[in-house]
């Protein structure tokens, strides 16, 4: 008996761990800022952070999708698509690169940043385009 309910027990937390995925690498949620309160990155943007974590490259992580008449597009969600300890994103702070995202976080991203390109002596204030849009909320 004591086999069996050991069996039924690792077979439970086995399906629960295997459904989020390895370090939730299969996380589909809504959350855009991360831990330290920064707003996500666009996963296809190289602003203000390049890297090569696009969805074209990592096209089963959730980084986004493959329109015919639009091409590559993706969202500013946090998402594990190299099998880090958590999820995360790059961030819109120029002098933060990346950071963790709690599952818990916000789903909406609230914060205004100083705009890395300069106008003459205008600085632009911007709020990330697109912050709180549901396309491509949980793929």
């Amino acid at each position: 008996m004591r086999f069996l309910v050991f069996t039924l027990a690792a077979i439970f937390l086995f399906a629960l761990v295997s459904a989020q995925g390895h370090n939730d690498k299969d996380y589909r949620g809504a959350v855009e800022m991360t831990e330290k309160g920064e707003c996500c990155q666009f996963w296809d943007k190289q602003s203000p952070h390049k890297h090569d974590r696009l969805p074209e490259n990592y096209q089963n992580s959730g980084l986004g999708g493959y329109n015919l008449f639009s091409g590559w597009w993706a969202h500013m969600k946090c998402r594990n698509p190299d099998n880090e300890d958590g999820i995360w994103c790059y961030t819109m702070n120029p002098e933060i690169r990346w950071d963790y995202c709690s599952k818990n976080g916000p789903k909406c991203c609230t914060k205004v940043y100083l705009n890395v390109r300069k106008y003459g002596a205008l600085n632009l204030w911007i709020k990330p385009v697109g912050s709180c849009i549901t396309k491509g909320e949980y793929i």
